[in-house]
């Protein structure tokens, strides 16, 4: 890891993000298609699941409305998209766990990111956390947003200072909270917060260049099926004759954030160990000064010119 920073001063965030994509594109291979492709493969399974419940909600043919496959469909939407939720999170958890060893010049081993990432205490963090953040969303937005940002660094600090539960959830705390000189470019909430913005365009950007063509070869389908005079078409025929794009599209939009992921990961992992450093430098030097101040108190006693 290349060192920019100094006592106090922190990584200028271009040289941070630089950084970054240097890491990703050395340790891409290695962090990427081991979490990817088994996300992909879950996300077209989900996909297709889902829309074969869905063609069963309505039958047009009969006109009855099928209110039991409805309430049934709602559930499994509901289950999967849990599974989903839980899976892309420790997807993205393997990814920072192997981003903060390659960080720290440990070799990369993605099978033990895995197994570290669904270890009991590890979930147990996550959720723990996980419900912390949605706790602040339920009384408001911005609530939600800080409680995110001062939890960025629960994974590294699980990681690399092995602390779980409320240890770990304290320590992010002081680490993102950590700006002794008051800048407010320069505080680490704030770069966090740019970090997760910069992934959230360059993943928006990413699927929609993904997903674009196989998103209006669908609608050309549709749009034909409609103009061909066949009169109202039932929407579980619209969704027969589209499923085959949907899935591919959903799994190369999955592969597309990932690949994002990837480069938000080392963004975190070099921001958290840059912060720490300038906090454990800040606390040395603190208590050196105390010391000083200390010891010049005793000689100044003990100065005969003191009687």
């Amino acid at each position: 890891m290349t060192d920019h920073a100094t006592l106090g001063h922190t990584i200028p965030f271009r040289i941070l993000i630089d950084d970054a994509v240097k890491l990703a594109r050395k340790h891409f291979m290695v962090i990427y298609f081991p979490v990817a492709v088994p996300l992909a493969l879950m996300s077209g399974i989900m996909v297709a699941t889902q829309s074969h419940w869905m063609m069963g909600i309505f039958s047009m043919r009969s006109g009855v409305f099928n209110l039991e496959h409805m309430f049934s469909t709602i559930l499994l939407l509901l289950g999967m998209s849990f599974l989903w939720g839980l899976a892309f999170g420790l997807g993205a958890a393997a990814m920072m766990k192997g981003s903060i060893d390659a960080t720290a010049g440990r070799p990369v081993d993605m099978k033990n990111c895995w197994l570290f990432v669904i270890q009991p205490q590890t979930i147990g963090t996550l959720i723990l956390s996980g419900l912390a953040i949605g706790l602040g969303f339920m009384f408001c937005f911005f609530p939600g947003v800080y409680i995110g940002l001062i939890l960025s660094f629960i994974l590294p600090v699980m990681v690399d200072e092995n602390l779980f539960v409320t240890d770990a959830m304290r320590r992010s705390y002081q680490l993102v909270r950590y700006n002794p000189h008051w800048p407010f470019l320069k505080n680490p909430m704030v770069k966090v917060f740019t970090i997760f913005v910069l992934g959230g365009i360059l993943s928006y950007i990413a699927n929609i260049i993904i997903q674009l063509p196989l998103l209006v070869y669908q609608q050309i389908i549709i749009f034909r099926a409609i103009t061909s005079g066949g009169g109202v078409m039932d929407p579980a025929t619209i969704l027969s004759r589209t499923i085959w794009l949907q899935v591919p599209s959903n799994m190369f939009g999955t592969m597309a954030s990932m690949a994002v992921q990837v480069y938000v990961c080392f963004c975190i992992a070099l921001l958290f160990f840059d912060v720490r450093r300038r906090k454990e430098g800040g606390d040395i030097a603190q208590a050196i000064g105390e010391l000083a101040e200390a010891g010049g108190v005793i000689r100044d006693a003990n100065d005969p010119r003191m009687s």
